[in-house]
């Protein structure tokens, strides 16, 4: 006799999607809004220290130099972590969308249950309460 095969709820997928694609965004919107906050405390910790300097009467064009590289270098820094958070997403996204493929049409092997129980039925689990008499050694 063949093994029956279990039907597959064509839902599930699509609702595993949906939840992918939430934590997903969540997740860039996160990063993106994390760096831009480290972007604008280290413009703002440079633009004191160019008031400091110009405040300064004894300046040196090499102090000035110095912060405006520093500035170029943290819009660069951010140019290349948004990108990487952009790609990363969409990689995500990509992966979601070929799981949720995969297991609309079938094409994934079902992995076992992580314990490997057989349902009993008739099995009464014990209550907290009595779990807990007994560990206490009390009954």
């Amino acid at each position: 006799m063949p093994t029956p095969i279990p039907a597959v709820n064509p839902v599930v997928p699509f609702c595993e999607l949906i939840g992918h694609l939430g934590l997903a965004s969540m997740g860039v919107s996160l990063r993106l809004q994390y760096l831009m906050c480290r972007l604008s405390i280290g413009i703002t910790e440079n633009c004191v220290k160019k008031q400091l300097v110009e405040a300064d009467p004894v300046v040196h064009a090499a102090d000035h130099a110095e912060l405006k590289e520093h500035v170029m270098t943290l819009l660069e820094a951010s140019a290349e972590g948004c990108s990487t958070i952009v790609r990363a997403y969409i990689e995500e996204v990509t992966q979601a969308q070929h799981r949720c493929l995969h297991a609309a049409f079938g094409m994934e092997e079902r992995e076992a249950p992580a314990l490997g129980l057989p349902f009993m039925p008739g099995v009464a689990v014990p209550r907290a309460r009595v779990a807990a008499k007994v560990a206490s050694g009390r009954e």
